[in-house]
């Protein structure tokens, strides 16, 4: 720096140059240099001969005794690091805010479980499928007809929706409402009066809004009450499923060790399959032979693919049996079937019968077969 400046004075004929002045700015940690520079006598002949533009910047620099104001860099640093203060407030806000939330809730608890059984179902069913190949041995189709009543009522309310209704009610009586568009009904205060609404249930409101003459089913009817399982009139809002149990000796137990012939184990209605039908034939066979002879029951399947396909090998003293020589047990496919119209008529190869929902399937799969079993209907079926 001294030896550009000692270079600068020879040529431009300064007899006499300030020392720099530094001015350090701890808070921006910028600085400026300034050097004052005073001209001497000798200098003014410079001045002469030099341009209007030079003389101006030799002024402006001799002349200016303090330094000159601060670039807005540092108020521009300033305000940055504002606003990474306000996120990182509301990121950890938001963060406070979830593990609230979810203090009373532990993530892929479902996930966990159905992986656990899936994962193990699918190593079972692959490892009897190996062993039947190694050994040379057939699989027994044998067609299982899920036979399903549809829900005839509308389901329940979920409790989120009757608190909103509550909610609704609550902020009406101090004549607040909720905006536009956020409600999840027309507004009924134009054919009802709002006091009045809020006062009715479901069933007196579905008595108000329909048509004169016409009146809603009960949710509840009569073999709700009286536990009767037979029928199809009961637990209306859901799915209802046909559950049989056959008597021993029959074509469901002729294939059976004897521990297992004559358990009267609840299941699905099932036959095995002929080679000259296809695999919905024979589940609709089921119902015309075993079940309902005649035109009592008209049924419909969605589809002519298998919802699920499970494996079932024999025993050692099944496969002893003369009729499985050469079978490895039984392949069961289970195929959805609705039911449209009448009511079963069963025949003496039927011991018992009834309509059970999901949770009771599962339930009575799990007290009589295992918990496998069990899970398969609860991820099979529907509510």
């Amino acid at each position: 720096m001294s030896k550009f400046i000692s270079t600068a004075s020879r040529r431009i004929g300064f007899s006499h140059i300030a020392k720099s002045q530094i001015v350090w700015h701890s808070n921006e940690r910028l600085f400026n240099t300034a050097a004052a520079v005073s001209l001497s006598s000798s200098s003014s002949s410079f001045l002469n001969i030099a341009s209007p533009l030079q003389q101006h910047q030799i002024r402006t620099f001799s002349e200016s005794s303090s330094p000159k104001p601060l670039t807005p860099y540092y108020e521009k640093k300033k305000k940055d690091k504002e606003y990474r203060r306000q996120v990182y407030d509301r990121r950890m806000a938001n963060k406070l805010k979830k593990q609230l939330y979810q203090k009373h809730r532990i993530k892929g608890v479902r996930k966990k479980r159905f992986n656990d059984w899936f994962f193990k179902y699918i190593e079972d069913q692959d490892y009897h499928i190996g062993q039947a190949l190694d050994e040379n041995l057939d699989m027994r189709v044998r067609v299982v007809s899920v036979l399903q009543r549809e829900p005839i009522v509308t389901h329940d309310r979920p409790q989120w929706e009757v608190d909103f209704d509550q909610l609704t009610q609550y902020l009406s009586q101090y004549g607040l409402t909720f905006p536009p568009g956020t409600d999840l009904s027309p507004d009924p205060i134009d054919i009802i009066p709002q006091e009045e609404f809020y006062k009715m249930n479901d069933e007196d409101l579905y008595h108000k809004l329909l048509p004169k003459g016409l009146v809603p089913m009960p949710r509840i009817t009569e073999d709700d009450e009286a536990g009767n399982v037979k029928s199809m009139n009961r637990k209306l809002p859901l799915r209802l499923y046909l559950s049989t149990k056959f008597v021993a000796g029959t074509e469901k137990d002729k294939n059976s060790d004897e521990e297992k012939k004559g358990r009267n184990v609840w299941t699905f209605p099932s036959t095995i399959a002929k080679e000259s039908e296809t695999m919905l034939d024979a589940a609709l066979r089921v119902f015309a032979e075993t079940l309902a002879p005649g035109k009592e029951l008209e049924t419909w399947s969605p589809g002519t693919c298998p919802m699920v396909a499970a494996v079932v090998p024999y025993s050692e003293s099944e496969r002893a049996l003369p009729q499985n020589a050469g079978y490895y047990g039984e392949k069961l496919f289970y195929f959805r079937i609705q039911c449209d119209s009448g009511d079963i008529k069963c025949t003496k190869a039927v011991q018992d019968y009834a309509w059970l929902s999901r949770a009771e399937m599962v339930e009575q799969a799990r007290d009589e077969q295992g918990d496998d079993a069990a899970m398969l209907l609860e991820y099979l079926l529907v509510e």
